[in-house]
């Protein structure tokens, strides 16, 4: 299931019909959405979900970034430990929004934080899992931040306390006044 809604994802990056499309966009309603979606796997985990993002409402692609959310915290469900903390954090400044995804896992080592960004790339598994990926997530990610005038960067730490943050800018982001 999880290798075709990859695949599936990885289509909405071809389909050039789909860049074009902007709505209104409330930023808590759409991360409240791919948090209820992930639900199953959150509960299994037993993991915390730390929620800090503004109220806003602004003109983007909603499946897009619907995407990118979802992809940033299926990694972070995948590689947090049972019980662990998942911090989605989110701030508005100067028409660019800046959002962080950080997990509590064992991090990425040094060797493959260029690669993971690559398609089809996989980092080593977290210890337990036995669910393939397709190694697309982050590309995908990574294709449509540059569509939506956006970025990615990695921070990521393997010595005590571990963890691996992503972090999103999108550049032009206006504020819708209603």
């Amino acid at each position: 299931q999880g290798l075709i809604e990859a695949l599936l994802d990885f289509n909405i990056v071809l389909d050039s019909t789909s860049l074009q499309d902007k709505e209104s966009i409330n930023f808590s309603v759409l991360i409240e959405q791919v948090l209820n979606d992930r639900t199953l796997d959150i509960k299994r985990k037993q993991l915390i979900i730390e929620k800090h993002y503004p109220d806003i409402t602004f003109e983007s692609n909603a499946k897009q970034l619907n995407v990118i959310i979802d992809n940033l915290l299926s990694n972070a469900i995948k590689y947090s430990p049972e019980q662990g903390v998942i911090t989605i954090t989110a701030a508005f400044s100067e028409q660019q929004l800046s959002l962080a995804v950080i997990d509590q896992g064992e991090g990425i080592q040094a060797e493959q934080q260029n690669k993971i960004f690559d398609a089809f790339y996989q980092g080593t598994p977290p210890k337990d899992y036995n669910i393939k990926s397709s190694g697309l997530g982050l590309t995908i990610v990574k294709e449509l931040l540059m569509r939506l005038n956006g970025s990615i960067r990695l921070i990521s730490q393997t010595q005590s306390p571990s963890g691996t943050q992503l972090l999103v800018t999108l550049n032009h982001v206006f504020i819708r006044e209603d």
